[in-house]
């Protein structure tokens, strides 16, 4: 799978912030963005706190885009630098109601960011290793007008003032610095629209050729045929290892990991859904029409995996050896057992508070999980 196009480890529930490229460099982004950034008199508009006259001005923001294949999180270039020569980025996190008016302020904790609260940050010198000084906006408002849930952005910031924060390597607490620095955007307008008719995955990923990308993939089912896969030296992205991306833009084959009949995998409707295969059988999206085969009475499909009714958390976290690359990681409170645990107790979990999870504090010292059954609380 592609690496995003900006590497950021700045998620939910995370205390580190890195909005900093990917190694080797990133895809340019081919998204159509309108940005506006200046900053009036008073540094931050009528902001409030933007008269003070050392906040830096942020004259622009550029490459506006999905900054993460993970968390909602978008982010640009800003320009000019705070600091040293690495790039300074001004990013925002989305809750799933995005859309609305936000006033903004500074977060208590990042784990807020994303679940209970927009945020929106700017990092000074960013690498992939951190950055030399993070700041969260104390003042400001951000209006979003549309927001399709993934990829696409409409909205604008507005007399956004920036200040110098300390995040808590353990607990994600966020302290403003004592007399620290500070820095102002009057007004940024973002307009994140799909780069063709009917394209559905992330824009930037969309002829990554024209765009002079590091790394250029076949992306397929994405709703339009992508201008790379013309070229068949390009490696595909979003089928299954075996397949190959069709005249139409979808996958077409039977997968390597494929481990039932042939005949059953994406065999329309009426083939029914077949679970526990190796990998998710296209055929369960039909349901609830098609019959799920190899799943038990008291399980239901999900991923491509037989999963316990009583399961609660995201599927994709359920016995994860069996999708790649998180294998083994024990994800508890979650209503049944995860086959990645190595056995019932609380001390085998890594993860406590998924969404859906019946705790909402960390594994270590966690009082509220049963000791004895990691899948349940007290």
């Amino acid at each position: 799978m592609k690496r995003p196009l900006i590497l950021t480890a700045f998620v939910a529930g995370l205390a580190a912030a890195t909005l900093a490229p990917a190694c080797g460099g990133s895809d340019s982004p081919s998204t159509t963005v309108t940005v506006s950034a200046t900053v009036g008199s008073g540094g931050a508009g009528s902001g409030g706190d933007g008269s003070d006259a050392k906040c830096v001005a942020i004259a622009d923001v550029s490459g506006f885009a999905l900054a993460s294949s993970t968390s909602p999180v978008f982010a640009g270039v800003a320009t000019p630098n705070l600091g040293g020569a690495d790039e300074d980025y001004v990013g925002i996190v989305l809750t799933e109601k995005a859309v609305g008016t936000t006033t903004l302020k500074p977060p208590k904790s990042t784990a807020g960011c994303g679940t209970d609260e927009i945020c929106v940050l700017l990092e000074e010198d960013s690498t992939q290793d951190g950055a030399a000084a993070y700041y969260f906006a104390k003042a400001g408002t951000v209006d979003v007008t549309k927001y399709d849930g993934k990829f696409l952005l409409t909205g604008k910031m507005t007399n956004v003032v920036f200040e110098e924060v300390t995040i808590d390597d353990a607990s994600g607490d966020v302290t403003p610095v004592p007399n620290g620095k500070c820095a102002a955007l009057a007004s940024f307008t973002f307009d994140i629209k799909p780069p063709a008719d009917g394209w559905t995955c992330n824009p930037a990923y969309y002829d990554e050729t024209k765009a002079g990308a590091s790394e250029i993939f076949c992306d397929c089912n994405c709703g339009t045929v992508d201008p790379d896969c013309a070229n068949p030296a390009n490696s595909v992205d979003g089928c299954y290892k075996g397949q190959t991306c069709g005249m139409k833009a979808t996958c077409e084959g039977t997968p390597e990991a494929w481990t039932c009949a042939p005949a059953k995998f994406n065999g329309g409707k009426g083939n029914g859904c077949d679970c526990g295969c190796g990998v998710p059988d296209p055929d369960c999206e039909l349901m609830p029409a098609e019959t799920v085969a190899g799943c038990m009475a008291n399980e239901f499909c999900g991923e491509g995996k037989c999963v316990p009714s009583a399961w609660k958390c995201d599927l994709f976290f359920y016995d994860e050896k069996e999708a790649g690359p998180s294998a083994d990681v024990c994800d508890c409170g979650c209503g049944a057992m995860d086959p990645d645990c190595s056995d019932k107790l609380l001390g085998s979990c890594d993860y406590c508070n998924d969404k859906g999870s019946c705790s909402d504090k960390e594994c270590k010292g966690n009082t509220q999980i049963d000791p004895m059954n990691n899948a349940v609380c007290k």
